[in-house]
């Protein structure tokens, strides 16, 4: 397995799915961050964003999963025992992330048939992949179910803000480069499937991953890293959307 860091240049161009993102929204902003290492402060969302995840991540750590599946405790009553501390001082929207989260883990418990299934067989897990020069890192891995007498599994991304139709081809990307990752490394899973979680809205959208996308998932990555070698990072016009306009000039 691996799960090196690699960092990018322009001799060794590794790439993320954030890293083809930036680079398809524009290759000058691409090119600011990547090589003059500009950057922003992390926004407000943003840091309610990452502690979510690490919320999420740690808890699935934590969480007594004997008690549950026995029925000594609740999924509400579990999740809210390990709570950020600083819980009570937090915002509404934010607390909405936490309670709305529970209520969709608490709808898919009830839906789960063999509560072993229920908890992610990985989370956060970081891996890599040498011929592609792509890495990542996906937030989950869970059992799917069962299909032609074989298990099949899904990998799921969190995300704090809203569903947009007209992202759905970046979220596609996206999980077809987990499934990417996951394949490359282990023999034992197959990933047939990808889910974006939206907390925010109480809505999980799923697809299945199918091979035209899992195709189009790695030229795109292979386009990205072609015309980085060939130094292409023209502005794409788009400098009213960029927050990166304070530096491009």
């Amino acid at each position: 397995m691996s799960s090196n860091y690699n960092k990018f240049s322009l001799q060794t161009p590794w790439l993320s799915k954030s890293g083809v993102l930036t680079y398809d929204f524009c290759p000058r902003k691409f090119y600011l961050k990547k090589i003059e290492d500009y950057d922003l402060p992390e926004s407000d969302a943003l840091q309610k964003g990452i502690k979510f995840h690490n919320w999420i991540d740690e808890l699935f750590d934590n969480i007594d999963k004997s008690a549950l599946i026995n029925g000594e405790t609740t999924i509400r009553e579990e999740y809210k025992r390990h709570f950020p501390d600083d819980f009570e001082a937090i915002d509404k929207q934010e607390v909405d992330l936490y309670t709305n989260f529970i209520e969709m883990e608490e709808e898919r418990w009830e839906e789960t048939e063999n509560k072993e299934d229920f908890f992610p067989i990985k989370t956060e897990e970081f891996l890599s992949d040498e011929d592609l020069m792509f890495h990542g890192a996906y937030d989950r891995l869970d059992k799917y179910g069962e299909e032609d007498g074989e298990d099949v599994h899904i990998v799921y991304d969190y995300k704090t803000g809203s569903y947009k139709n007209y992202r759905e081809s970046n979220y596609r990307f996206q999980l077809c480069g987990y499934r990417h990752l996951i394949h490359k490394n282990y023999d034992k899973y197959n990933v047939k499937y990808g889910g974006i979680i939206f907390p925010k809205e109480k809505r999980i959208w799923t697809e299945e991953l199918k091979t035209r996308s899992i195709n189009a998932f790695e030229d795109r990555v292979k386009r990205t890293r072609d015309s980085i070698l060939d130094r292409d990072f023209s502005k794409t016009g788009y400098c009213k959307y960029c927050d990166f306009d304070i530096y491009c000039r």
